[in-house]
């Protein structure tokens, strides 16, 4: 693994992506670390569906042949899946536990 946060690494897609909440795609010279200059990359915020915080992110990286708009699109429906699952793996608010906001 590696620590992608723009705190440590400047912009790239994931990084951005958890830091702004949307999705983004960036390109070669775009990213802040040159070292990475010849990727693009392309990164949708993953969120839990009960609360909408931002968990993490789905990211795609690759040479010149990424930079597409398909990929923005690939990602971003990868990260609606994984939501999609979290919201059926969660489990339902217990309807019988007393309401201690009316109490």
């Amino acid at each position: 693994g590696s620590r992608w946060a723009e705190t440590t690494m400047g912009t790239n897609a994931p990084g951005t992506a958890v830091a702004l909440g949307e999705p983004v795609q960036v390109f070669g010279a775009e990213h802040f670390s040159r070292r990475v200059h010849p990727w693009t990359c392309a990164a949708a915020p993953v969120r839990d569906p009960r609360t909408g915080r931002v968990l993490g992110a789905v990211d795609i990286t690759g040479g010149d042949g990424l930079a597409h708009p398909h990929s923005l699109a690939f990602v971003q429906a990868v990260a609606r899946a994984a939501e999609a699952q979290l919201a059926l793996l969660a489990p339902e608010p217990d309807a019988a536990a007393p309401d201690t906001l009316s109490a």
